[in-house]
């Protein structure tokens, strides 16, 4: 009777997950040349952050997490670079007092700094090319990065960017991967339905089955750290609707 119930369950998360993306299909808005053009400096953010952590995981180390906290420190940089163009602050002090150190008890930091370029990747190309940017970008002590992005065209060079980088143990409020597909979405097509489930059920039953950094991050659907069966109890709960939303976190978990 349990396999039944097993086999009428999956069947049922995986309809309702197929209900889900058709809806998906049908009422996505079309995205026109025009809405790319406005792309928000939040955007061209990530889209630095996820290069960074494309250079990383080739090199073979973890990926930096983006902290929002950061990206408004660092776009402050980026506008105080349009004022001095320096690693000191238009006030004199380091770069790395736009921190308040009480919020983030950081114990190493670094800066990258470039202007001039409207895109990501031909900055990050240009931090790519110099030596000095480059061993910030893949320096394995660091765990998280903020982002920053500035334009001007008053100013001397238009454009500029600005990446602080951090090592620290602790958990930051808001972290997050860019263009991390999301919490369960294990297969980054942008819905969680009964392949993802699959997913999660091999990585369970064997502990070798490889899953890269995002995917490790969007399985822990309990966040409690780990990726065991209680994630698959929260997917199976999500796929029949008992839950609205993912994650599920410790103290809101009534499964």
């Amino acid at each position: 009777m349990f396999t039944v119930r097993c086999i009428v369950n999956k069947f049922i998360s995986c309809m309702s997950a197929a209900a889900v993306a058709f809806s998906c299909m049908l009422s996505a808005p079309a995205v026109t040349s025009g809405e790319e053009a406005q792309r928000s400096w939040a955007q061209l953010a990530d889209e630095v952050g996820y290069l960074v952590n494309e250079a990383r995981i080739d090199a073979g180390l973890e990926p930096v997490r983006v902290v929002p906290y950061l990206n408004d420190r660092a776009n402050v940089r980026a506008s105080e670079c349009a004022v001095k163009w320096d690693h000191n602050r238009p006030d004199g002090s380091k770069f790395s007092t736009v921190i308040d150190r009480s919020l983030v008890p950081y114990s190493y930091a670094a800066e990258n700094i470039a202007a001039g370029l409207p895109s990501p990747e031909g900055t990050f190309n240009d931090w790519k090319a110099s030596p000095k940017h480059w061993e910030a970008i893949i320096d394995p002590r660091y765990d998280y990065i903020g982002i920053g992005v500035f334009y001007d065209e008053n100013s001397p060079y238009g454009w500029y960017w600005t990446q602080i980088f951090i090592d620290y143990d602790g958990e930051l409020s808001g972290a997050y991967f860019p263009y991390s597909p999301g919490p369960g979405d294990l297969t980054a097509d942008g819905t969680v339905n009964c392949f993802d489930y699959i997913i999660l059920r091999r990585r369970l039953a064997n502990k070798d089955y490889a899953l890269d950094y995002y995917q490790r991050d969007n399985a822990d659907l309990y966040k409690d750290g780990y990726i065991n069966i209680i994630d698959a109890v929260v997917m199976r709960g999500y796929l029949l609707g008992e839950y609205k939303t993912l994650p599920i976190y410790p103290e809101s978990f009534s499964g």
